[in-house]
């Protein structure tokens, strides 16, 4: 099983509304992490910084799989008003783990 981190953050003033959202993950999306392989997955927040971890052991599958879901499509776009997108496009960024304790 592999671990991954990933860093992005929240647009000023959306902070709120995406923690509702996020407490209300619809049924469907919920199934397409699963069937894609996703476990153990959490996002944390700390004001407008937001950490997601989540483990999976075959990310092209998992790849895959989130490719041709329209339901990750929506909610994926739907997102996108809660979360900062820099000059560049980007709106996530992978974290190297450097330390771990089982």
């Amino acid at each position: 099983m592999n671990r991954f981190g990933v860093f992005f953050k929240i647009k000023p003033g959306k902070r709120e509304e995406y923690i509702r959202r996020h407490g209300e993950v619809w049924p469907q999306m919920r199934s397409v992490l699963d069937a894609a392989g996703y476990r153990n997955y959490s996002i944390w927040n700390l004001g407008e910084d937001l950490f997601a971890y989540y483990e999976m052991s075959d990310l092209a599958r998992a790849e895959q799989v989130l490719a041709q879901s329209a339901v990750y499509a929506q909610w994926r776009k739907e997102m996108e008003e809660y979360i900062l997108i820099d000059e560049n496009g980007q709106k996530e960024w992978p974290m190297q783990m450097v330390f771990y304790q089982e």
